[in-house]
């Protein structure tokens, strides 16, 4: 019953407020800015390429003693832990009882 009564204010209170802002609400006005030509401006300078992926070489070691090279391939603004921990949880899944790599 504390609930239903709690629920019921709140709508109440909320409608209230709502209902209130619809009446004092100011409609909404555009700006309109216009450029002249004069405000354009023209560049010949090339842009950059960006690199838009990296990879990287990741050596582990298993428990029998093998390194492991895992390559990780990711977007350019990926960081060094997000592909390391990538290339980890591969090594994690292809373990045997042993510690032992499996792939």
């Amino acid at each position: 019953m504390k609930r239903l009564f709690l629920a019921t204010f709140c709508l109440a209170l909320g409608a209230g407020a709502f209902a209130a802002d619809a009446k004092t609400a100011k409609p909404a006005t555009a700006t309109v800015k216009t450029a002249n030509n004069n405000d354009i401006v023209v560049s010949t300078k090339k842009q950059e390429v960006g690199q838009f992926r990296i990879q990287r070489q990741i050596l582990t070691q298993d428990l029998c003693g093998n390194h492991i090279i895992v390559y990780v391939s990711g977007p350019n603004n990926s960081t060094w832990l997000s592909m390391y921990d990538c290339a980890i949880t591969y090594v994690s899944q292809h373990l045997d009882s042993n510690g032992c790599f499996n792939g």
